[in-house]
C-alpha cells in the first residue's frame, strides 16, 4: 500500500531513482490538523508470471507541523538526490503559502529515504506568491532540476520557470 490514509489523499507524485532502481512516491493527506507530506520508496520485481512491488515505511517529507500541498518530486542524477517542492501553507506564512522545497537521499539498500530535515523557502519575487501548481523535471542538457509553477498572485494565472541547485548538499536553492 502506498498511502495508509487514502480517505483524504491528494497531490500524488512519483520519481524513479535510476542508480538505486527504486521508485519514490510522494503524497499529502489530511492528518487531522493539516495536510501532511510523506514519502515511500518501492522496488519493483518482475518474473515470468508476476510483478511485485515491495514498499518501504512512510517517511516524513518535512515536519508533521508543516502544511504541504501541491507537491512535486524529481530525481537529480547529477547529485543522486530526490528534490521535492511544495506549497507551505503552515500558519504564519504570508501570501497564502510559499513555494518551498527539501531534498532526500535514497538508501543504497532497502526501501527507505533519508530527508535533509530542512526546508528551503523561495526567497524573492514571484516565487513567494501562492503557487497553485508545481512540477519538477531534470534537464540533462544543463544538468539541473527545472521547476515550473503557476503564479496566482496577480489577476491572471501565469506560468513561471526556474532551476534548482544543491551544490551536493542536502539543501537547495531556487
Amino acid at each position: 500500500t502506498i498511502a495508509n490514509n487514502a480517505s483524504d489523499l491528494r497531490d500524488i507524485c512519483i520519481a524513479y531513482d535510476t542508480p538505486h532502481s527504486r521508485l519514490v512516491f510522494g503524497y499529502t493527506y489530511y492528518n487531522g490538523s493539516n495536510y501532511f507530506g510523506a514519502l515511500k520508496v518501492a522496488t519493483v520485481s518482475q518474473t515470468a508470471n508476476d510483478n511485485t512491488m515491495t514498499v518501504g515505511s512512510e517517511t516524513n517529507m518535512v515536519t508533521s507541523s508543516t502544511t504541504c500541498v501541491e507537491t512535486s518530486i524529481c530525481h537529480n542524477p547529477s547529485d543522486e538526490k530526490m528534490y521535492i517542492t511544495f506549497r507551505d501553507q503552515s500558519s504564519g506564512i504570508p501570501e497564502n503559502g510559499r513555494l518551498s522545497g527539501t531534498v532526500g537521499t535514497v538508501a543504497d539498500s532497502g526501501n527507505s529515504i533519508t530527508m535533509s530535515g530542512s526546508i528551503t523557502a523561495a526567497a524573492s519575487g514571484d516565487v513567494q506568491k501562492s503557487s497553485i501548481r508545481t512540477k519538477l523535471i531534470y534537464n540533462p542538457n544543463i544538468t539541473r532540476v527545472c521547476l515550473f509553477w503557476t503564479d496566482v498572485g496577480g489577476v491572471n494565472n501565469t506560468s513561471k520557470a526556474g532551476t534548482i541547485t544543491s551544490n551536493g548538499s542536502n539543501v537547495f536553492s531556487f
